[in-house]
């Protein structure tokens, strides 16, 4: 539950910075997706946490928030990129851990969680990489929008 946490921390975060520095309207759009879908999947988390007595981490690693602080760092298409990335790395590192936990929880609660979550990020991870796809296909690195 700690590391559920302080992934759906990391998400909001990274999901924050696209909304303050990201130029496209694609990638804003997802960010605000990931930052709502995470603060209601983290909510809930913080209920379970409260209910098995867990303590709730209040930051994430130091190593992804020096990744995040270097992605704030970048602009245009090269933060879009990255961006990207960032969420895709993460995602498939989640989706992997609630996989591994959806066959050895032991706890109903956890297990009802983690198979209420998996297929959001899944369905996350499935729009982060056809972002991808748009964003390294451009030949200028940037998305056209028609108009």
């Amino acid at each position: 539950m700690m590391e559920a946490a302080r992934a759906e921390l990391a998400e909001i975060d990274m999901a924050q910075a696209a909304l303050q520095n990201s130029g496209t309207g694609e990638v804003k759009e997802f960010a605000n997706m990931i930052k709502s879908d995470h603060t209601s999947a983290l909510d809930d988390l913080s209920e379970l946490m409260k209910d098995t007595n867990v303590p709730q981490p209040k930051s994430i690693p130091v190593e992804l928030q020096q990744d995040i602080s270097r992605m704030r760092s970048l602009t245009g298409g090269e933060f879009d990129r990255e961006f990207v990335n960032m969420i895709v790395s993460e995602h498939q590192k989640v989706i992997e851990m609630f996989r591994d936990q959806q066959s050895t929880a032991q706890c109903p609660d956890v297990k009802n969680y983690v198979e209420d979550t998996l297929p959001r990020l899944e369905m996350h991870l499935e729009k982060a990489q056809r972002l991808q796809t748009k964003l390294f296909s451009t030949p200028d690195r940037r998305i056209r929008w028609p108009v």
